[in-house]
């Protein structure tokens, strides 16, 4: 799936995967606490336990080998196991469900007329005990449209509940469809295109006019796209480079001016750069090295370019500031793994010359222990 602006620029990518989980509901298992701190993992059914932070203190104590519901927020990534959580959320276009946390809370973005009038439809929908907050996008939606689409947030909580009665722990009990969740994480989109007549006929019955089928091969024009979110090097307009580098604990970005100016280098790759981290969906750590031009007020502009173009992305970005090396440090939300961990196999190879060094030294050490025999 691509997330397209409106000028036709594609932002986003999204791909579903096998043991991809993000979302979904699982009747997992306590394995473990972490030592010395205050989580516990969780088994769920993938190669590597979840990581369950912050358990409430309070309420029923939880033992290693009790079986507990808990929702996946993170993808496993980085060698690192999935994370997950005790609040339960289903998410739709306008609102998300909470059905263990009750409650009423509405987008404080709204004005204080829409609000009340939100907050006075959804009270009279919610039964006791359920929880729900309103979402931005909710404005100006009618109480047949928001009760259509609780009620839709329900039926997957029923599901969940339906599946629990029968399973054992570890056990997915309910996944989001990837085209829902895309949806609620971008809760302002207008069109969804679909290339796919089946998918269409089932988005249909749910979106309604949003859907639009479309069979000019937008698909196609999209494998240039995913080249480009993969590949290690992005061009500049003005002939200078972005290289990225990627490491379990960082992502390393480095900004060459190649023949053109490096003042202008560094704005064309302030821009990029905030493109390419949402693109590509990095996560963790990311430094970036500009090209030393201005001093320290150079980079400190720098800097606030930075917050500036990534106070965009839906997903946490925090420009934090310079290092004493000079380099631009930033931290965005981990949601699993990014476009490169998925398509791309990482592996170091010998170069020739050291592989042919290394059968040498084994040849001359072999020599030494069996002298006069073949090798």
């Amino acid at each position: 799936m691509a997330l397209v602006d409106a000028d036709d620029q594609v932002i986003e990518l999204a791909l579903a995967r096998p043991g991809m989980i993000a979302g979904s509901v699982v009747l997992g298992r306590i394995v473990g606490k972490v030592p010395g701190g205050n989580g516990l993992f969780v088994e769920i059914g993938q190669e590597r336990a979840g990581f369950l932070s912050n358990p409430p203190k309070t309420g029923a104590k939880r033992s290693e080998g009790q079986a507990v519901l808990v929702q996946v927020r993170s993808d496993a990534a980085h060698g690192k196991g999935a994370t997950v959580a005790l609040d339960l959320s289903f998410s739709g276009a306008w609102l998300a469900y909470t059905p263990t946390k009750p409650g009423l809370a509405t987008s404080r973005r709204l004005d204080d007329d829409e609000r009340a009038r939100l907050q006075d439809i959804m009270a009279s929908l919610l039964a006791e005990g359920e929880g729900v907050s309103v979402r931005t996008a909710a404005l100006g939606r009618t109480r047949d449209e928001l009760a259509h689409e609780l009620a839709h947030l329900r039926s997957q909580w029923q599901a969940v509940q339906a599946a629990k009665s029968q399973a054992k722990a570890p056990s997915v009990l309910w996944s989001p469809d990837p085209v829902d969740r895309m949806l609620a994480l971008h809760p302002g989109i207008q069109q969804v295109l679909v290339d796919d007549a089946a998918l269409y006929a089932e988005l249909k019955s749910r979106l309604g006019e949003q859907v639009v089928l479309d069979r000019s091969g937008f698909a196609t024009d999209l494998d240039e796209v995913f080249e480009e979110a993969i590949s290690p090097t992005v061009d500049l307009p003005d002939g200078g480079r972005l290289s990225f580098g990627a490491l379990a604990a960082l992502t390393a970005i480095d900004v060459d001016s190649g023949r053109g100016a490096a003042q202008a280098a560094n704005a064309q790759a302030a821009v990029e750069i905030a493109r390419q981290i949402r693109l590509r969906g990095l996560g963790g750590q990311i430094v970036v090295d500009f090209i030393p031009t201005g001093g320290k007020g150079g980079l400190t502009n720098l800097a606030a370019q930075m917050r500036r173009l990534v106070s965009f992305d839906p997903v946490n970005t925090a420009v934090l500031g310079i290092t004493a090396m000079g380099l631009v440090e930033m931290t965005r939300e981990r949601r699993g793994p990014s476009i490169p961990e998925l398509c791309l196999e990482t592996e170091t190879r010998s170069s020739s010359l050291a592989a042919g060094l290394r059968a040498l030294r084994q040849a001359v050490k072999e020599a030494d222990h069996r002298p006069g025999r073949p090798l």
